[in-house]
């Protein structure tokens, strides 16, 4: 598991670009609300939120309905995360797109950082951050190994954590 960690909190300008996240679930009731609660926590003022799950049989589901109105969401089943991660990606408006695991969550302003990053470099179609390694009960282990992306790199060490991944729509559109 991991935490989006943000540095700065940049204040969001009106006329705030759209950002859609992607969450893909199954049976992670236990994480669930804490996710959830960390992107309304963000206080964005134009946001979609996916989940996708997976047809959980954990009380996810329960969670889900709780959360009816702030969130967009399915249960059915599907043939895993990364057929979760597509559903949603069918689903998005944003320019922006993330993808938060259900037992990852965002710290306080880590999306008014990334619509900064875009905002002071337009030439980018992505942005990472920093994050923590945490345990079960989210507690700070250390620091995930982030670095400056080199591409040769990436075929050695991920020096890139998922749940800080931003891209700009253009990037998946054909």
């Amino acid at each position: 598991m991991s935490a989006s960690r943000d540095s700065t909190k940049p204040e969001v300008a009106s006329g705030a670009p759209r950002i859609s996240i992607i969450t893909p679930s199954m049976n992670h009731a236990r994480f669930l609300r804490q996710c959830l609660e960390s992107v309304r926590g963000q206080a964005y003022p134009n946001l979609q939120h996916i989940v996708v799950d997976g047809g959980s049989t954990d009380g996810s589901v329960e969670i889900l309905r709780a959360w009816t109105g702030a969130i967009e969401w399915t249960s059915e089943p599907d043939t895993g995360q990364a057929n979760a991660v597509n559903k949603g990606l069918a689903r998005v408006d944003g320019a922006i797109i993330g993808w938060l695991n259900s037992d990852d969550w965002l710290l306080p302003g880590a999306l008014a950082c990334v619509v900064e990053c875009f905002r002071r470099r337009p030439e980018l179609d992505m942005v990472y951050g920093r994050a923590w390694m945490v345990d079960e009960e989210g507690r700070r282990l250390r620091p995930y190994p982030t670095f400056d992306l080199d591409y040769r790199d990436l075929r050695r060490t991920c020096s890139i954590c998922q749940p800080t991944v931003f891209l700009r729509r253009t990037v998946t559109e054909g």
